[in-house]
């Protein structure tokens, strides 16, 4: 991700933006300005400029609320949670909790509300990282009544849909022999995938492997776990970048506990 031709994604993002203000005024110019904001949020985020990707996410609200597109609820969701994982990398915990419960509430009342799932987890993973195991229970319980009416409506279908939320559920229900299991079965099938998709946060679930390795007193096992998280941010989104930071203070602190006398 760090080896991306920035460059040339900047020009043409501006010749778009440029297009775009052609435009009349109206709601096909506000949906083509937001879409254009939550691209340049992501080029942000990429970089590690959080302050930007901030700004950017917080004008695409702003013009897809505007344009009142039929898909408005969910766009603003998707900014919403955006901004929940900016603010989570940036260390800012209760403003990450705020985004990804503005995210489940822009998509509540629409015809998906399942797909509120994704921020929930986001907001399971901020509880639990301020060790409030039981409101980041009751919010992983949302989830699986989300997933169950999923899987219902695939049952019909021939393939086989397999769970999301058991491993969130084992570890929020405090069950660290079991969430180690599923975490570990997830990083290790991810890892082997050369061209793995975007949306598979393989160091999340580095960190809920070494949350749970850890919750059992295998310190050594979640020290190698962090370490491999920190290697593998740092190939996906650079050395400097708030992730990678991220998971080398998680990787400090585990350092800190092997060293400290028990």
């Amino acid at each position: 991700m760090a080896s991306r031709a920035w460059a040339d994604f900047d020009q043409r993002l501006l010749g778009a933006r440029k297009a775009a203000l052609r435009m009349p005024e109206g709601p096909m110019r506000e949906y083509a300005l937001g879409d254009l904001d939550l691209l340049a949020a992501q080029g942000a985020y990429f970089r590690g400029d959080l302050d930007k990707a901030s700004g950017s996410l917080s004008l695409a609200v702003e013009h897809i609320e505007r344009a009142g597109a039929p898909d408005r609820n969910i766009k603003i969701s998707m900014a919403r949670h955006f901004l929940g994982d900016v603010h989570f990398d940036g260390g800012d915990l209760e403003q990450a909790a705020e985004q990804y419960r503005a995210a489940v509430q822009s998509v509540a009342f629409t015809d998906e509300p399942e797909m509120a799932i994704f921020s929930l987890q986001r907001l399971s993973d901020v509880l639990l990282e301020k060790r409030d195991t039981a409101k980041a229970l009751d919010v992983i319980q949302q989830c699986v009544d989300y997933e169950r009416k999923i899987l219902a409506r695939g049952s019909a279908t021939t393939r086989p849909m397999i769970s999301m939320i058991q491993p969130d559920l084992a570890l929020a229900n405090q069950d660290y022999a079991t969430a180690e299991r599923l975490f570990r079965e997830k990083v290790d099938y991810w890892s082997k995938l050369e061209n793995r998709s975007e949306s598979i946060d393989l160091t999340r679930y580095q960190f809920h492997l070494a949350a749970a390795q850890q919750e059992q007193g295998r310190y050594e096992a979640a020290e190698e776990t962090l370490r491999q998280a920190c290697e593998l941010a740092t190939r996906d989104f650079g050395p400097q970048h708030p992730r990678t930071a991220r998971a080398r203070r998680k990787l400090a602190q585990m350092e800190n506990v092997i060293g400290a006398p028990r």
